[in-house]
């Protein structure tokens, strides 16, 4: 048996949660938040067994095995350094941390104390991304010479809300470039191999609290393959297709030597939709069925099986701290002006 604790109760603890629940032998049996109302809140509704009243009780608790720490983002190191070196496995919400020093502290405690390091990146388990790297590595399109990545939410109320962290400099590390642009480049790197060099531009053109970091990005990467790919990225293009509703998504193209892949994911209100196309010349189109969407818990479920031995991780600690490695050149190049070598691992 698994015994589990969740730092963090918010939104995306509910997801989490839905993933273990659905996960073979595991207990839920702390979750910690600053606001104990949210911790009883879902303690009640996911049936843990006690609500914790600080991150440390619950990371030093005799009766947790696993952590999971779902805060913002600058408590992801201290966090989950604490809990690796209390002797618990540790899976950590994505970005794995701010830079790439956080990240390496964590992959050193990890080592150092010889417990396992998850990071949740959740579009590896998606039907696109997986389907996508499935055919790549078959050498369906040949040689991979071309990406393209548009990554779009609706995230305009919280990070005009004065109480709230998402997108600040501070606490985030920084807006849709540490937050989507943690997902985007990881699936880059999964796909084209070890990142070169990047070049960006990126600006805070809608969000209105100087707190905010940028609200949209575009930058370019170089591979060690001499592929390129260039990442649109906006907190608040999603807002704007229908008035007071949700939408997100990603539009992905991938060429090679021998062919074109289309496709991606886009959510609108509860309209859910996931495709992919293949292009081969000298064929008809190849329409892939959506055979499982995904969802958020799979990445848990995914995480479980992995920590007992039954598979191998989706993503491992390494290849996080790569794609923050990403993020991290794109932002230096923001500073610079100019394309930024990636401090790769």
């Amino acid at each position: 048996m698994i015994r589990i604790a969740i730092l963090g109760a918010g939104e995306i603890a509910e997801r989490h949660v839905e993933g273990l629940q659905r996960a073979r032998g595991v207990r839920l049996v702390s979750v910690c938040d600053p606001l104990t109302e949210r911790a009883n809140a879902l303690a009640l509704a996911a049936g843990f067994d006690r609500v914790d009243a600080d991150a440390d009780d619950a990371i030093a608790a005799d009766d947790i095995d696993l952590v999971l720490v779902l805060t913002p983002h600058d408590l992801h190191a201290p966090q989950v350094v604490a809990a690796l070196e209390a002797g618990k496995h540790v899976v950590c919400e994505k970005p794995m941390g701010r830079t790439v020093a956080e990240c390496d502290a964590m992959l050193e405690a990890a080592a150092r104390t010889g417990r396992q390091l998850f990071v949740t990146h959740v579009l590896r388990t998606m039907f696109f991304f997986a389907r996508a790297h499935e055919r790549v590595d078959a050498g369906a399109l040949g040689r991979l010479t071309l990406g393209s990545f548009r990554w779009y939410t609706d995230e305009l109320s919280r990070l005009d809300d004065p109480t709230h962290w998402k997108g600040t400099r501070d606490v985030s590390g920084g807006g849709v470039l540490i937050d989507g642009g943690c997902h985007a480049c990881d699936v880059g790197n999964w796909l084209f191999g070890p990142a070169r060099r990047v070049q960006a531009l990126a600006d805070r053109l809608v969000a209105t609290r100087e707190a905010v970091g940028e609200d949209t990005a575009v930058f370019q990467v170089e591979y060690e393959s001499g592929a390129l790919a260039s990442y649109s990225m906006s907190f608040v293009a999603g807002s704007g297709l229908r008035p007071r509703r949700f939408a997100c998504g990603m539009d992905v193209d991938l060429y090679g030597t021998e062919g074109h892949i289309e496709g991606g994911y886009r959510f609108r209100d509860e309209e859910h939709r996931h495709y992919l196309t293949e292009h081969r010349g000298g064929e008809e189109d190849r329409v892939h069925p959506v055979d499982s969407a995904g969802v958020y818990g799979d990445i848990d479920v995914a995480i479980i099986e992995a920590l007992r031995g039954e598979r191998q991780t989706p993503v491992t600690p390494i290849e996080a701290r790569n794609a923050v490695a990403v993020v991290e050149a794109a932002y230096r190049s923001l500073e610079s002006g100019t394309s930024v070598d990636v401090d790769w691992r």
